[in-house]
């Protein structure tokens, strides 16, 4: 598996048990979560706006990052983080 697809797998599990919980504040534990796994923050953001709504279509929010630290999230209306693509890719990425 690609470091890329291990990245992915690991933000999409993470994002599971949260998926209709469309908030930063998921994502700020996703990323002290990334920290424990040894990833670092600037990986994860580049990974997740790669799977965001206006990249790879993995992820139903767009996930704005912010050079003062203050990232936000476009599609707060929506009422899953992941997307049918992304739960399919997920079911791959399982089996790899």
């Amino acid at each position: 598996m690609s470091p890329s697809d291990q990245k992915r797998k690991f933000i999409l599990e993470f994002l599971i048990p949260y998926n209709h919980e469309v908030s930063m504040k998921v994502f700020n534990k996703l990323i002290n979560a990334s920290q424990i796994m040894g990833y670092s923050i600037e990986q994860i953001i580049n990974e997740v706006v790669t799977m965001d709504s206006r990249h790879d279509s993995l992820l139903n929010i767009s996930y704005i990052p912010s050079p003062d630290g203050q990232d936000c999230l476009d599609g707060t209306n929506e009422t899953s983080l992941i997307s049918d693509k992304g739960l399919e890719v997920l079911d791959v990425l399982r089996q790899i």
